[in-house]
């Protein structure tokens, strides 16, 4: 690693050991505090569009401010409907749990990422 970048933490759900790619990741970047906890991970259509669903917990004493987004790939890992991945802001207050949802901008999305980092 390259002095100066930064770390990330990929919570992984799927096996991908099955064969071919997980099925969902969530991306932590370094400076997130640890408080921010991942709890579940889940997709599902609804009206033929992909909906990701990630539980999120402030395991902390303190109130967290956060940015997150969503990206969305086809079946072929190629991101589609790039314009709907911005970065949103979410506050938890200490022992809050939010769930952080987003639908699909296209019928083809298959899979998705979530990225998480600090506010700033």
């Amino acid at each position: 690693m390259l002095a100066g970048c930064s770390q990330t933490t990929t919570v992984v759900a799927g096996d991908p050991t099955a064969g071919g790619r997980p099925e969902t990741a969530v991306i932590r970047h370094a400076g997130l505090s640890l408080n921010i906890a991942v709890e579940a991970v889940q997709q599902f259509e609804r009206g033929g569009q992909l909906v990701a669903q990630v539980t999120v917990r402030n395991s902390g004493g303190r109130q967290e401010t956060f940015r997150y987004r969503f990206e969305f790939f086809d079946d072929g890992g190629l991101q589609v409907d790039p314009a709907s991945g911005v970065w949103k802001e979410r506050t938890l207050q200490a022992g809050e749990t939010a769930v952080l949802a987003q639908v699909a901008g296209s019928s083809r999305a298959a899979d998705f990422r979530l990225s998480m980092s600090p506010w700033q």
